[in-house]
Parts: structure tokens; sequence; C-alpha cells
């Protein structure tokens, strides 16, 4: 049996993963946990991770003692974003990691730190280490996990894998490709500049007059 976790907070059986997830703290698994007796090839999708922490020293955000698919996620703030277990088969493709403390992920017995080590392997490719450019990482009141237009994550990715909406039921693409995550940005309907103008930066405004 499969499932499918694509940018709309699903429900990966007895773990539950939203697509920006609150902080959370487990012992092996920070949000989602897939093992042999629970299901098989499950494929985790355009979501957002923000402060997944685990108590174990050999855990991670997502935890797998299964086959599993992992693209075109952020990784935020983790102690470390995957842990492979038992040998188990996966796929790491398009997912963006920032501030993990321990590693990126530990596969094979070894703990990998950078997406140039992670993207060696063959079953890792195309992951990044780019600024998210959230419009609020902040405090756990006013933090707001939606992709501002700073975001070098927009457009980044192809739509093979992606969900056909975001988490706000918005369609993807809204550009010239898809973006990483579980947002995908839009303009919204009162932007004129997306430069910094209507705030009152004018720095990239020339007074040079044609």
């Amino acid at each position: 049996m499969s499932a499918k976790c694509a940018g709309s907070g699903a429900l990966v059986f007895s773990m539950l993963s939203e697509s920006t997830s609150p902080s959370r703290r487990r012992s092996k698994a920070g949000a989602i946990s897939v093992t042999t007796n629970v299901m098989s090839n499950p494929q985790i999708i355009n979501n957002t991770f923000v402060d997944n922490v685990t108590t174990d020293a050999g855990g991670g955000t997502i935890f797998t003692d299964n086959e599993i698919f992992i693209a075109n996620n952020i990784f935020h703030g983790d102690s470390r974003a995957f842990r492979q277990n038992s040998g188990a088969a996966y796929t790491l493709q398009d997912n963006n990691f920032q501030d993990q403390t321990v590693s990126l992920a530990l596969v094979g017995g070894s703990d990998y730190s950078t997406v140039a080590d992670l993207n060696v392997l063959s079953d890792a490719s195309g992951n990044t280490e780019f600024n998210e450019g959230f419009v609020n990482s902040g405090g756990s009141t006013d933090a707001d996990f939606h992709l501002s237009d700073q975001s070098d994550l927009i457009d980044a990715i192809t739509c093979v894998s992606a969900p056909i909406v975001d988490y706000d039921d918005q369609d993807r693409p809204q550009g010239a490709s898809c973006d990483v995550g579980a947002d995908e940005w839009t303009l919204s309907a009162d932007t004129v500049f997306i430069d910094g103008f209507e705030d009152g930066d004018t720095t990239a405004w020339s007074d040079i007059s044609p």
C-alpha cells in the first residue's frame, strides 16, 4: 500500500506532518516515521518542515525502515532531516536544507552535512542549500513560512513530481516552473512592484531620467 504526502498536510498513517509543520520533539522521528509493517513506498513531496528535532541522536525529521521517495521539500532548523534505517531504499531529490544542527541526512551509517556530499550518493540528486526567503521565520506567534519574493526556491524545480495545488489550494505552477516546499509563491492582488518600492526601498531605482 502506498501513500502520498504532497504539500497538503497529509497523514502518513500514525505520524502527522503538517505542510508547515510545528516544532516537534520525538525519539526517532521528528515528523514522519515509516516502518515496514505500516506502509510501503510512501512519497513525501512539496512539504515545509520547520524545527523538527529528535531526542535520539540517530533520529531524523523523516525516519524510515522502508523504501521512500522524498522530493521538493524544505527542511529548516531540524536536528537531522532524514534517517535511513536498515539499508532501506530511498530517493532524495530536489529538497532544500537549511540550519540543520546535526547533519542533513544519515545514510548507510554515515552523516552527510553538505548537499555537495549528499548529492554524490546514487539515490540523491538536485538537493540544495538555498535561502528559503520565508515571509517571517521568527517567533512562534508571528511566524509565516510562506515564501516571500526574495526566496531562491521560486521556480527552482520541475513540476514532474509536484502536486497541482499548494498548501493554500493555489495552482502550481504560478511562474515558469514550480517552487520548492508547501507554498507556491504568487503575486498578491495589491502588489504593484516587487523590488521594495512599496515599502520605501528605492535603492533598486535609478535617479537618472531618460
